[in-house]
């Protein structure tokens, strides 16, 4: 009946996705970021050298602040800028071309930069991260002498990291072995056959540190004991 009536509007259907898109409005242009016009970036770009000068000045050693500091201003400086790098896209289809600029990436002080990466890790922690189930956050804290520390100093942040992962592990033993202890033994049964599935489908893994066998069992449980201890302790069926 469309085509007996409107003829043409029936040839104009059949370049369109779906009758009526060609008078649908317009997606918003793109529009390239502009950071260096923004109230941030000035007073950072006109006051960059000052503050870098008066950290030295300031600190007692004379270093000034760290070199992450620098390179994280500087960088952010140069973000969304062309005179310093860009990349050339360009539609096979239609040729159409546009250049790119490239940005800083960095995670502190660049607004855009610092929302896209916290987009982007958010996404990937629910999609591929964690499971659907309940889970936990931990989040520690420390003073403020010693998060200056820690920015400085990187073994610090992995000796400081080891006890709270130790820290962390301990609780959780004690959690589970209050739960083993407290629940019925159809319960306990039906956990454990579960993780074994999962063990043997490759779902769950375990850092195994040692292996001993029956007939070492002391020393088994003496490794099993090590405050540094990292893994599992295994006991097997060799002699």
């Amino acid at each position: 009946m469309c085509c007996e009536v409107e003829p043409t509007l029936c040839q104009t259907y059949a370049y369109e996705r779906f009758p009526g898109a060609a008078a649908t409005p317009l997606a918003p242009a793109y529009r390239p970021r502009q950071p260096q016009a923004s109230v941030l970036h000035r007073v950072v770009r006109e006051n960059l050298l000052t503050f870098l000068e008066q950290g030295i000045l300031h600190s007692a050693s004379g270093e000034g602040y760290p070199l992450y500091v620098d390179k994280e201003l500087r960088s952010y400086i140069a973000c969304g800028s062309p005179a310093l790098g860009f990349a050339r896209i360009r539609c096979p289809a239609c040729g159409f071309e546009r250049l790119l600029p490239f940005s800083c990436k960095n995670r502190g002080i660049c607004p855009s930069c610092t929302s896209r990466r916290m987009s982007e890790e958010a996404a990937y922690l629910v999609d591929m991260v964690l499971p659907r189930s309940r889970y936990r956050q931990w989040t520690f804290t420390f003073p403020w002498p010693i998060r200056r520390l820690m920015a400085r100093d990187y073994t610090l942040i992995t000796a400081v990291l080891g006890i709270v992962i130790r820290a962390l592990y301990a609780y959780q033993r004690r959690m589970v072995t209050a739960w083993y202890e407290r629940v019925d033994r159809a319960r306990t049964d039906e956990m454990l056959a579960m993780l074994a599935t999962l063990y043997a489908r490759g779902a769950l893994t375990t850092n195994i540190e040692a292996r001993y066998p029956l007939a070492l069992a002391r020393e088994a449980l003496a490794h099993a004991l090590r405050p540094e201890r990292r893994g599992k302790v295994l006991l097997t069926m060799e002699r």
